[in-house]
């Protein structure tokens, strides 16, 4: 016999997850972050062998290129604002996508010396895109959540997009040891790139601003 703390949780578990399978932004949101977080550990996890073996960049160099991809979550930080004010909140979360994606191409061109510049050029996009599209996407899910559940769906959106961590990381581990690092980084940032698409797929293309409240208050 099932204890009813027990039976409290499975039930929040399962009105967390209807919300966001059935609720099309969240859905959409969801989805997208789940294959952003893919594409973007899968190349972390093959990075350092990347740049160690096929660049040949020094430590030094290695830690410069670490250090410039924060200062790009710092640009994002500090211009998401300003975006969203000026061309909406559900717009703003697809310029933020689609207009840095194809610098991700830049990181598999990476090569010794001033090429290391590419590298530099593209994670500082990458980071500012995953920035600025984390700031209004939390923010929108603050307001448009029913507060009462928000906590659940919350959790729900974070067990869907984290489960797909391990999946990149063994997969790019994986191709890399057939392949090599250079390939594997080309498929990642490809699919990187591609991932800002998804958002095109749901209803934030014909939407402004995102909405302050469901429309239908979706039951369990």
């Amino acid at each position: 016999m099932d204890q009813p703390g027990r039976g409290k949780l499975r039930r929040e578990i399962r009105q967390g997850l209807n919300f966001v399978v059935r609720d099309p932004y969240i859905r959409t949101l969801t989805v997208s972050g789940a294959a952003t977080n893919m594409a973007l550990i899968g190349f972390q996890a093959i990075q350092m062998p990347f740049l160690i073996k096929d660049v040949g960049a020094p430590p030094a160099a290695i830690g410069l290129l670490l250090t410039s991809m924060g200062v790009g979550g710092l640009f994002g930080a500090l211009v998401v604002r300003r975006v969203s004010a000026r061309f909406g909140s559900a717009r703003s979360v697809i310029l933020c996508e689609l207009i840095p994606a194809p610098f991700s191409l830049l990181i598999p061109l990476t090569t010794s010396g001033a090429g290391l510049l590419l590298m530099a050029v593209g994670g500082v996009a990458v980071s500012a895109r995953i920035t600025a599209g984390n700031i209004i996407q939390g923010s929108f899910r603050q307001v448009y959540c029913p507060p009462h559940m928000l906590g659940r769906i919350t959790s729900a959106m974070r067990v869907l997009r984290y489960s797909f961590i391990p999946v990149g990381a063994f997969s790019a581990g994986s191709l890399a040891s057939l392949f090599g690092t250079r390939a594997v980084a080309w498929v990642t940032m490809a699919f990187l790139a591609l991932t800002s698409l998804i958002l095109m797929a749901g209803p934030l293309r014909k939407t402004r601003d995102f909405p302050e409240a469901p429309a239908v208050v979706l039951q369990p």
